[in-house]
């Protein structure tokens, strides 16, 4: 047999996870972002897109780590309790 499958709240994770990643925009900003910093001003040079938008995608990828970053605290923190 293969392993349990995850809980529903991991699936809804993993959903929310992949379904900001599905965005294109969202891709593109983080390859370029993965090769070195860039400021907003080069990201527009390099993409064509608007401030706004720009500042839209990566406000979505920030919301996106800050809650995985949440999540892992507070497990880390159940943890040392339960120790």
């Amino acid at each position: 047999m293969g392993a349990p499958l995850p809980s529903p709240q991991l699936l809804e994770a993993y959903s929310q996870f992949f379904r900001l990643l599905s965005e294109p925009a969202r891709l593109q900003l983080l390859c370029l972002l993965r090769q070195g910093p860039l400021d907003v001003g080069s990201l527009i040079e390099t993409t064509g897109f608007s401030q706004s938008h720009i500042s839209r995608q990566l406000g979505q990828l920030c919301t996106l780590v800050q809650g995985r970053l949440r999540e892992r605290l507070e497990e880390q923190m159940r943890e040392l309790r339960a120790a």
